[in-house]
């Protein structure tokens, strides 16, 4: 056996929930936008903020780079020095 029920809806019933749904689409829309605006903004500060990382790890690597140099400098400066001491 088969129950069917017979809905009765009307024209302007159909209006309204078709109004209904406009107006929760337009809605949902909305916040799609934001949250899109909302994630851009997000990505173009982690990209300025990534930038800025690799800015300051380069400088860095760079200073210790230098400091490096100028310790193995001052080594062979001390070494040069004495022989030159132990040879006169």
């Amino acid at each position: 056996m088969t129950i069917t029920k017979h809905i009765d809806i009307r024209p302007q019933q159909l209006r309204n929930i078709a109004a209904s749904f406009n107006f929760k689409t337009k809605y949902l829309r909305k916040e799609v936008d934001k949250f899109k605006n909302a994630a851009m903004q997000a990505r173009e500060a982690y990209v300025k903020l990534r930038k800025e990382r690799d800015y300051h790890r380069m400088h860095h690597r760079r200073v210790v780079q230098e400091k490096n140099k100028l310790i193995t400098d001052i080594k062979r400066l001390k070494v040069s020095q004495y022989t030159k001491l132990n040879l006169f």
